[in-house]
C-alpha cells in the first residue's frame, strides 16, 4: 500500500514539475552526511538491485531520511532525488559503486 501510494504521488508531482522525461527508479536512502563546517551534503542511494551505490553532493540540504525508499534518476553529471515532500531535487552525480556480494558462509 504505501509503495502504491509512494508511487503515485512520484508520478503526479513528476508531472507537475515537468520532470516526467527522467527515468525515476526505486531506491533506498544509505546514508546522508554533512561535514561540520561544510555547505556540502552527500547522499548515497542503493537501488533496488541491490548492485549498485549511487553517490551524489549538494549545496542544499534535501528532506531525505536514511533507511527510507526514495525515487532517483540520473541524467549526464545530476542525480535527481524526489524528497519527503514529493518535489525534485537536484544533485551533482559523483560515482556509481557496485557492492560486493557477501562472502560465502565458512562451515
Amino acid at each position: 500500500m504505501t509503495k502504491t501510494l509512494l508511487a503515485l504521488i512520484c508520478v503526479i508531482v513528476l508531472r507537475a514539475d515537468g520532470a516526467s522525461h527522467r527515468n525515476y527508479l526505486p531506491g533506498t536512502v544509505w546514508r546522508v552526511s554533512h561535514e561540520l563546517g561544510s555547505r556540502q551534503y552527500e547522499y548515497e542511494i542503493n537501488d533496488e538491485t541491490p548492485a549498485y551505490v549511487y553517490i551524489s553532493r549538494s549545496s542544499k540540504e534535501i528532506r531525505v531520511t536514511p533507511k527510507t525508499k526514495v525515487m532517483f534518476a540520473i541524467e549526464g553529471k545530476s542525480l535527481y532525488i524526489i524528497d519527503e515532500n514529493g518535489k525534485s531535487q537536484k544533485t551533482s552525480y559523483l560515482r556509481k559503486v557496485k557492492l560486493q556480494p557477501p562472502p560465502p558462509p565458512v562451515f
